[in-house]
């Protein structure tokens, strides 16, 4: 049997409230069924395995963790096991747009350079409803670099990954050096690799606020270790970005 060309990496942990929207989002791409869902339930102790029982089908294969151990590690057991051509990053809180993976494969096929994609994301509240104007990133590679001095420039629910250059560049995957900054910590090592990211520029997700999120509970820890990835690895990633320009122009698709 062949492996799909998408893998979409799912932790969850306590979720039974939102839990349903995200896996039916995922369910129901329109346009695209070539994926697997990696679905790691990192101990809950509430309904949410129940919930994804009665919610996923054959495409979803659901890891249970009989103890909680944490996103890192949730992260990495998801990444592991994985099989497709790429990874997408998804919240047990979030909701896909319908088309986010037809839209983002096929990004991924017409820029082999990109290691890491993102997308834009609007903000939903915790019943669903659109709080705000969408989150926008930088597109072009050179861009998104010169913004990472200063912040985390794709955001990681949206982000689509080669599988391949994820084992290579950092095969030790989501750092735990970083609580609560680890994908800013995988995201710089793997930019001082020499890996080019990028943004789609669309909408792709609806990213949920809620009290419940790591930003609102973790928020000294995750300062602290994003301050620590940039000590680890700034001073290796901002060279001349000339070569970087004239290398890693993207072929975006015109809006219809």
């Amino acid at each position: 049997m062949s492996s799909p060309l998408v893998s979409v990496v799912l932790p969850v942990y306590n979720a039974e409230q939102f839990i349903k929207e995200s896996l039916v989002s995922i369910r129901d791409q329109q346009g695209f069924n070539d994926f697997e869902v990696i679905v790691i339930d990192d101990g809950s102790t509430d309904n949410s395995y129940k919930v994804m029982d009665e919610t996923c089908d054959e495409r979803f294969l659901i890891l249970r963790q009989e103890k909680n151990r944490g996103l890192i590690t949730a992260l990495n057991v998801g990444c592991r096991r994985a099989t497709g051509k790429y990874i997408v990053r998804m919240d047990a809180d979030d909701i896909m747009l319908p088309d986010r993976l037809i839209v983002q494969v096929g990004f991924m096929e017409q820029n082999p350079p990109i290691a890491v994609a993102g997308g834009y994301f609007d903000y939903i509240d915790a019943d669903g409803r659109v709080t705000g104007s969408a989150l926008e990133f930088p597109v072009q590679p050179a861009d998104v670099r010169e913004a990472f001095k200063t912040y985390t420039a794709v955001g990681h629910p949206t982000v689509i990954m080669r599988r391949d250059m994820l084992f290579e560049l950092a095969p030790g995957l989501y750092p735990r050096k970083y609580p609560h900054a680890e994908d800013l910590g995988l995201w710089l090592e793997m930019l001082s690799k020499g890996a080019f990211f990028a943004n789609v520029p669309r909408v792709v997700l609806h990213y949920r606020q809620h009290g419940g999120q790591v930003g609102a509970q973790y928020a000294r820890v995750q300062r602290e270790s994003t301050a620590r990835a940039y000590d680890d690895w700034g001073a290796k990633i901002w060279q001349p970005v000339d070569e970087l320009k004239s290398k890693s122009k993207l072929k975006l698709k015109k809006k219809n």
